[in-house]
């Protein structure tokens, strides 16, 4: 063989063991999942519907609402979704859950804008002897959930729904109203367009011990919920980072701040219970002045009636079960992420950006790292507006 011939050769095996290797330490390439679109319409009174701006699971599009209400998000990978509709100052909009099957438009209900309020706060770390900002943190807030102890300490968890004294207490509750989240570098973070009523408000981090606090939303007001996590031993957990940046060489690989990372479990998984260091038992949640939970009246007993007459229930914590693990990347590009250690498939979605996976083995009590570069996808032209009927009589 020529030696020109040989040095083509093994240029071209190199460059084949680079891609292969996706320069991650020998993790393999990640892969690409399809994507779908959605569509549907803003139907607003007396305001102008594209003031409104569109939020995908928490992360704004540019995908602009048209004046008569309509809109169309392209490129959302397949699942479930949550679409939130923002008026300008973040005190009024609407909230639709959808789901995205591949190749496919989802219609998506009309959304119609109502009053909302705000929940706000600061999540902080004891870590290395101090107070840390905890950067990257889901926060979130649920209604129609907590737990109600009885006089023997066996909690059961109920729903607000429940106000008529005769319905028995029920496990597991009906789902109820979820926002979340994410914190900042500062460890701050911002709920918007969130419904007036009662929430839980959590936060779950592994390798802490996991924080709940009751608010109150009012509309056009904000509720904070501040958090201090203490940390516990968690030799099962894994940390999972890296950085996210644009594919297209023109852009000179440039972060992608925002992008959602989730690590989604087989099993669930149970935090540790939010009691003091020396296992004693968890004091109640303090209720904020103001707050008025309906409960489900008198704690059933097993043969059907009423408990004991005594104190009322207490409201605490609920058995939260975790089943995915998610984050976002910061300013940088860059993300971490503590995971249950095991093998894993780590998903990594961005607004305009084709959405992959990667499968890797998350190490016990160590770190791996994991890139991605993400292919920027094609933004189709927007739907041309008719023209507007001419008045009747108009020449």
């Amino acid at each position: 063989m020529p030696r020109h011939g040989l040095y083509l050769c093994v240029a071209v095996s190199l460059m084949w063991l680079l891609a292969g290797c996706g320069g991650d330490g020998g993790t393999p390439p990640a892969e690409t999942t399809e994507v779908g679109t959605a569509s549907g319409i803003v139907e607003t009174e007396g305001e102008a519907p594209d003031t409104f701006q569109l939020v995908l699971d928490g992360q704004r599009v540019p995908s602009p609402i048209g004046p008569d209400g309509t809109f169309r998000i392209p490129n959302i990978p397949p699942g479930p979704h949550v679409l939130d509709v923002l008026g300008p100052d973040g005190m009024s909009g609407g909230r639709a859950e959808f789901n995205v099957v591949p190749g496919v438009d989802s219609e998506i209900p009309p959304i119609r804008p109502v009053p909302r309020g705000q929940i706000a706060g600061l999540v902080l770390k004891w870590e290395n002897g101090g107070l840390m900002p905890a950067g990257g943190v889901q926060v979130i807030a649920r209604s129609d959930l907590y737990w109600i102890a009885d006089e023997s300490g066996e909690g059961r968890t109920v729903s607000s729904a429940q106000s008529s004294d005769s319905m028995p207490l029920i496990y597991p509750p009906p789902p109820g109203r979820t926002y979340s989240a994410f914190t900042n570098r500062s460890g701050s973070y911002l709920m918007q367009n969130v419904l007036p009523g009662p929430y839980m408000v959590s936060v779950v981090v592994p390798g802490f011990y996991p924080a709940h606090k009751f608010v109150l939303v009012r509309p056009g007001q904000t509720s904070v919920a501040d958090f201090r996590l203490r940390p516990v031993v968690t030799p099962e957990f894994g940390k999972i980072a890296g950085t996210v940046v644009n594919a297209d060489p023109e852009t000179n690989y440039e972060p992608i701040e925002g992008a959602l990372i989730q690590v989604i479990v087989d099993d669930p998984w149970a935090p540790p219970w939010p009691g003091p260091v020396d296992g004693s038992p968890p004091e109640p949640i303090e209720i904020p002045a103001g707050v008025d939970f309906p409960t489900a009246g008198a704690l059933q007993a097993e043969d059907g009636e009423g408990s004991e007459p005594g104190g009322e229930p207490e409201f605490m914590p609920p058995d939260i079960r975790w089943q995915v693990f998610s984050t976002r990347t910061n300013d940088e590009g860059y993300y971490e992420l503590k995971v249950p250690a095991g093998r894993r498939v780590v998903h990594c979605w961005a607004w305009g950006f084709g959405p992959q996976r990667r499968p890797v083995i998350v190490p016990e009590g160590d770190t791996i790292r994991v890139n991605f570069r993400l292919l920027p996808m094609p933004t189709p032209e927007p739907i041309p507006m008719p023209e507007p009927l001419p008045p009747s009589g108009a020449e």
